[in-house]
């Protein structure tokens, strides 16, 4: 809440949407793994996410938990524990003692879900959230030449309804090795793009817990 001489601006619906870029070894390493991946038909349809996802695009296919992923897996749960104690500063006055003895506490960041999504022209993503996780995530591993004037493809952030003096959507023009976080409920969706060339990205989910509260 701000305050300005008598008057107090309070915004307490405020979504925080992390930004980060991913180290090129880690992004390199997963362009590798999914060229080898989607370049394999067998393994994409064994390893199949299109069934629990909304998406209407070329390919969902989960990603394998191999030896080298647990370096950007590494990076990402880094990431994670930054948003959680980042929130957990930014609310900590507001919390009541229990809160505070519950969120303190260093979080363990748990993954639990990785898939790549393998988009060409006309390709889509509906307006959809995520469940059973607290925090959803991205990292983009391969954008088409002029993506950037094609903004069909970028992802468009929702929240509430379009209204005067409120704007609902946010939305972000992708590029190589930018990672995305935020809230699992918060919706978010991609229009169609027109420009040639597929667009990857490697979603993922969270779950984070703190630990029984002690002493309290």
């Amino acid at each position: 809440m701000k305050k300005s001489n008598n008057i107090n601006w309070i915004t307490p619906f405020e979504v925080t949407i992390m930004k980060a870029k991913c180290p090129k070894e880690h992004v390199n390493f997963m362009i590798e793994a999914v060229t080898l991946l989607l370049d394999n038909e067998i393994l994409c349809k064994e390893l199949d996410a299109s069934d629990g996802l909304v998406g209407n695009v070329t390919n969902e296919v989960h990603v394998p938990q191999l030896a080298g992923t647990e370096g950007i897996n590494n990076w990402i749960k880094e990431q994670a524990k930054k948003y959680v104690n980042r929130n957990f500063k930014k609310n900590e006055s507001e919390y009541n003692k229990y809160q505070k003895a519950y969120f303190s506490q260093e979080p363990k960041i748990s993954i639990t879900s990785e898939w790549v999504v393998r988009m060409n022209p006309g390709d889509f993503n509906p307006a959809h959230f995520h469940t059973n996780c607290h925090l959803s995530g991205l990292i983009y591993l391969k954008i088409p030449e002029g993506f950037d004037e094609d903004a069909g493809g970028n992802i468009h952030f929702l929240h509430g309804n379009p209204a005067d003096y409120y704007e609902n959507q946010y939305q972000v023009v992708p590029k190589v090795g930018d990672m995305y976080l935020w809230p699992s409920w918060l919706q978010h969706f991609v229009y169609p793009y027109k420009c040639e060339g597929e667009r990857w990205v490697m979603p993922f989910n969270i779950l984070i817990s703190h630990g029984e509260i002690k002493g309290v």
